[in-house]
């Protein structure tokens, strides 16, 4: 158990900066006129440079990954509920989200920049729970399929 710990923090935290990439370079192009903007612009002001914000989202960005990837052990316990388990997930990944998104100036510091990002960030997370959800319950009738017709 401990090593697998171990390995969901090591691989959960370059998938965090992996995503954090991808999205910087997504934004650099929607937005970015053919300059590549690393980090929130308001950051490298509020950090004292480019270098240390880029430093610091890094950290931070793989943190969240590796949370997000612990997070998973919640989800695959099966002495509890799955609304317990959704509950926890939830809202343990929302605070550390929230968290990390106001530190970064990925969201406005706001209370409607907050509010904004609560609502997209439940959306989001309906969404990948339905889909996730249908997989699992797809696997489960084609499993069950297989046992009927043994």
């Amino acid at each position: 158990m401990r090593n697998s710990i171990i390995k969901k923090i090591f691989v959960g935290f370059f998938i965090g900066v992996g995503i954090s990439t991808i999205i910087s370079i997504f934004i650099s192009i929607t937005i970015g006129k053919g300059i590549y903007y690393p980090v929130n612009p308001q950051l490298i002001s509020e950090f004292g440079g480019e270098l240390r914000s880029v430093i610091i989202q890094c950290v931070l960005s793989g943190i969240l990954g590796a949370i997000w990837n612990c997070l998973s052990t919640v989800l695959e316990n099966e002495n509890m509920s799955l609304l317990k388990k959704t509950l926890i997930h939830l809202f343990t990944g929302y605070v550390c989200t929230c968290f990390v998104a106001y530190i970064l100036n990925w969201t406005e510091r706001s209370i409607l920049g907050i509010l904004l990002f609560f609502v997209a960030f439940i959306v989001v997370y309906a969404l990948v729970w339905i889909f996730e959800y249908y997989l699992y319950k797809k696997n489960i009738n084609k499993i069950n399929s297989k046992l009927k017709n043994m």
